[in-house]
C-alpha cells in the first residue's frame, strides 16, 4: 500500500461512483451507517482517523479498480487544470446557534455574495454583527468546508464541535500551533464563544470550515 494521504468527503463519493457502489455498501464494509456517509460525502461530517485508516486498508489493494491511491493521483492531476466558477451564495447573520449540518436554504438570507470558488466546494457564507479584532461590523466571510486536516495555523474556522460548547452549535476558531508541540500539532482557539482551545482533530469536530474570502460592503 502506498503512503495513506487524507480524502474529504466530496472526494470519497468521486471514489465511491467510481467503483460502482451504494452508499449503504460502503456503509457496510466501513462498519458505520449509511447516513454517517451521506453526512460525510456532503461534507457535513469530517473522516475520522480510524475511518481513513479502513478506506487505505481496503481500498487501496492490488486488484482493487481503481485504487484509492492511483485515484487520488488521478484527481490531483485534474485538479490541477481545473479553472474557479463564479457562485452566488446566500449571506446568513453570523449566530452562536448556528447549525452547519442544516440545509442553507433552510437560513434567512440578509444578502447574496459571488465569488469564485472550485468546482464541488461547499460553501457558507456569514454575516458578521459585531465588531472583533478578528472581522469588521458587517463584514462578510466565505468558509469552504473542508476536512480538519486542511486548516493550517493561523486560518479562521467555523466549526461543529463534537462537546457541548455551552449552548454554541458551532463556534468561530483560529488554527493555532501550540508551543512546544511537534510541527504537525495543531488545535482551534476559540474566538466566539471565548473559551479553552479544542484539538484540531476529526474526533473533536462534526464539520469545519475555513474562511477562503471575506469583504466589506458600503
Amino acid at each position: 500500500m502506498v503512503e495513506a494521504r487524507m480524502i474529504d468527503g466530496p472526494t470519497l463519493c468521486r471514489f465511491r461512483r467510481a467503483l460502482g457502489i451504494r452508499q449503504q455498501d460502503l456503509a457496510d464494509a466501513l462498519g458505520v451507517t449509511q447516513a454517517a456517509i451521506s453526512l460525510i460525502e456532503s461534507g457535513r461530517m469530517a473522516i475520522s482517523h480510524s475511518i481513513q485508516k479502513d478506506l487505505w486498508a481496503i481500498y487501496d489493494k492490488r486488484g482493487m479498480k481503481p485504487r484509492l491511491g492511483a485515484f487520488l493521483d488521478s484527481e490531483a492531476s485534474i485538479g490541477a487544470g481545473m479553472a474557479p466558477v463564479s457562485v452566488t451564495l446566500p449571506v446568513a447573520a453570523w449566530t452562536q446557534r448556528l447549525d452547519l449540518m442544516d440545509d442553507p436554504t433552510s437560513r434567512p438570507a440578509v444578502d447574496l455574495v459571488t465569488l469564485r470558488l472550485e468546482i464541488g466546494t461547499r460553501a457558507i457564507a456569514l454575516s458578521m454583527r459585531e465588531t472583533s479584532p478578528h472581522w469588521k461590523r458587517d463584514e462578510v466571510l466565505v468558509f469552504a468546508f473542508v476536512g480538519v486536516e486542511r486548516c493550517k495555523p493561523g486560518d479562521l474556522c467555523v466549526l461543529s464541535p463534537t462537546a457541548n460548547m455551552k449552548g454554541a452549535s458551532s463556534v468561530i476558531a483560529r488554527v493555532v500551533r501550540p508551543k512546544g508541540m511537534s510541527q504537525t500539532a495543531r488545535r482551534f482557539e476559540l474566538i466566539q464563544p471565548e473559551g479553552p482551545s479544542i484539538p484540531a482533530t476529526a474526533d473533536a469536530v462534526r464539520s469545519v470550515a475555513r474562511c477562503v474570502y471575506r469583504a466589506c460592503y458600503i
